[in-house]
């Protein structure tokens, strides 16, 4: 699925047509390896993993916009050299015009009438970005920048917004989650490596961004991890502060996400 803001079916025409324009427009034919190669390797940046979300079509809006331009300028000079009428010449920008406004018209609540916080809210309801930023803060302010952290989750803008390095190179836990052979040893190697560095304050992310299966129960191999996490945290941290997720569906237990922050005893 294409992102919504890519969608508008002019703007793939004329990427289309910028496309086809190397190979019969004389002025692109010097940069036509360059520009061919650009788009044949966005459109494999997609591709690997054959999982096509819409956040991964984002790589292919810079040659997206490069070729529609190609498009629109070469339509315009095959019609000057034709000797096409003013009118006809000007049908190329007409359609760039169209492209531009059809883009801002769509895009007005994003761009005009919303604040960032209230287009996450929208675009991202319940993963948390806004709350991840207010997790940031907190931890720079209750801890020092030599101070190593953690972030049990999947959330690793939190070490950006934190300016806090990571205790163990696990930054999110996908991985760890999935149903391949080194998922389990994956999980042994960050809990050694969390234990060695013993992080100032770990952050438990409480939501289903574990990508943990609702078919799973206790017994599961991939739930090991949490019957870990809690022993961990029990052992070695206080709870210092819990940040609610608006709009977040409620976790696999049925009880409100949240991001949970522990400090080291």
């Amino acid at each position: 699925m294409i992102p919504r803001f890519a969608r508008p079916i002019n703007i793939w025409i004329a990427a289309g047509f910028g496309l086809t324009a190397v190979f019969w427009n004389r002025r692109f034919h010097e940069q036509k390896v360059f520009i061919l190669s650009f788009a044949w390797f966005s459109f494999l940046a997609v591709c690997p993993g054959l999982y096509f979300r819409p956040h991964y079509f984002l790589v292919m809006l810079p040659v997206i916009s490069l070729l529609a331009g190609l498009g629109i300028s070469a339509a315009y000079e095959y019609l000057q050299e034709r000797n096409a009428s003013s009118k006809v010449t000007l049908i190329p920008i007409a359609m760039f015009v169209l492209m531009f406004l059809s883009a801002l018209y769509g895009q007005r609540k994003y761009l005009f009438k919303m604040d960032a916080i209230h287009v996450h809210r929208e675009m991202y309801a319940g993963d948390g970005f806004p709350e991840a930023i207010a997790v940031g803060s907190y931890i720079r302010d209750h801890s020092s920048s030599q101070d190593r952290i953690v972030v049990l989750g999947s959330e690793p803008q939190i070490y950006f917004y934190a300016q806090r390095r990571s205790a163990t190179g696990y930054i999110y836990m996908y991985p760890l989650m999935e149903r391949q052979k080194f998922a389990l040893r994956m999980q042994v190697d960050m809990e050694k490596e969390i234990e060695n560095t013993q992080p100032k304050i770990v952050v438990f992310v409480d939501t289903l961004t574990w990508d943990w299966k609702p078919e799973w129960d206790a017994s599961e191999p991939h739930m090991n991890i949490f019957m870990w996490i809690r022993a961990y945290l029990d052992a070695h941290y206080d709870l210092m502060a819990e940040v609610p997720i608006e709009g977040a569906s409620s976790n696999l237990w049925g009880a409100p996400c949240r991001f949970y922050i522990f400090r080291r005893k």
